[in-house]
């Protein structure tokens, strides 16, 4: 499976559990598997060894990037779904005010150079980003004001604002549902997700 879409199926598992949905019986003729944790957290560091069981490699720019989102407010890395396709990155999850040593001990097995914290330090603490200094890694913070002006600087990041097709999604980003929907699409496609308020 494409790792693009690997990525985007844990954000579909994470944060779906924040959404109310309509369960459906799948029928006795249907074959899935299942890539869970115990929560959130762990369930990305799943998907990160199933998408990513090598480490991640250097993606086309030539770097090996590791996404960084806050756990408990998915409006971040939902934004950063078309990040994920341009820099072939897995997102992992954190709390804000630390950094969970299941998550550390998943960054260090993918052995990355740049780590993407998406959010102000109101998300993410500035503690975070000395603690993955002091391990040898680079921090990168991409943050706005808000969840809008992030989104806006994660595509910047991406290079979607770029993109020759001139093509953009908007979601509301008072709500994680539409984002949500929109993340596949995202990733695969390299279309940047931008987030506005209902008015």
């Amino acid at each position: 499976m494409n790792k693009f879409v690997m990525s985007i199926i844990s954000l579909l598992l994470v944060f779906s559990m924040l959404t109310p949905f309509q369960q459906v019986e799948a029928s006795e003729s249907k074959s899935y598997e299942r890539i869970a944790g115990d929560n959130r957290i762990q369930t990305a560091i799943e998907i990160s060894k199933e998408g990513w069981p090598k480490g991640v490699g250097h993606n086309q720019f030539g770097t090996k990037v590791v996404i960084l989102a806050r756990a408990d407010v998915p409006a971040d890395a939902l934004a950063a779904a078309s990040l994920v396709g341009k820099k072939d990155a897995p997102i992992l999850l954190t709390y804000s005010d630390k950094l969970p040593e299941e998550t550390l001990k998943e960054i260090e097995r993918l052995k990355p150079e740049h780590i993407y914290i998406l959010g102000g330090e109101k998300a993410i603490s500035e503690s975070i980003d000395k603690k993955l200094d002091d391990k040898g890694f680079i921090p990168i913070r991409i943050a706005g004001d808000d969840r809008f002006q992030t989104a806006n600087w994660i595509n910047i990041f991406s290079g979607g604002h770029l993109d020759s097709t001139d093509t953009a999604i908007i979601a509301n980003g008072e709500t994680i549902v539409d984002a949500l929907s929109a993340s596949s699409f995202s990733a695969l496609n390299n279309i940047p997700i931008f987030l506005a308020k209902k008015r």
